[in-house]
């Protein structure tokens, strides 16, 4: 499959984003910082037009009914914990409990793939 990308007329854009709605006010903030640095300016701009820093993110505030799956992200956060004991000898030993758990918790990715939810229907 071929798909062909082509960069909307900037007075498309300019009229678009300047709207009262949300999606214009989801693009406006996700594409300002890109459309104002020097290296976008410089690198990124092939002639007249506008290059959306996420044209999925484009294609979806235009016409929601583009996406047709979507997933939820989680964040699960782990923490290790030791104990240990102190010898007489004044040395500290982390008990084999301790080490075990802290192998567990190691292995647990911290961030999770996010899982794939059901769309909404009206």
């Amino acid at each position: 499959m071929i798909i062909f990308i082509l960069s909307p007329p900037q007075s498309f854009v300019d009229v678009w984003l300047a709207q009262d709605t949300d999606k214009a006010r989801f693009m406006d903030k996700i594409s300002r910082h890109t459309r104002t640095t020097e290296r976008y300016q410089k690198e990124l701009v092939a002639g007249p037009g506008f290059n959306s820093c996420d044209t999925y993110a484009l294609a979806a505030a235009i016409d929601d009914a583009l996406v047709t799956e979507s997933e939820e992200s989680k964040s699960v956060t782990v923490h290790q914990l030791r104990s240990s004991t102190q010898e007489p000898n004044g040395k500290s030993t982390e008990s084999s409990e301790s080490r075990a758990t802290a192998r567990r918790a190691s292995l647990l990715r911290v961030n999770q793939r996010p899982s794939p939810t059901q769309p909404d229907v009206d």
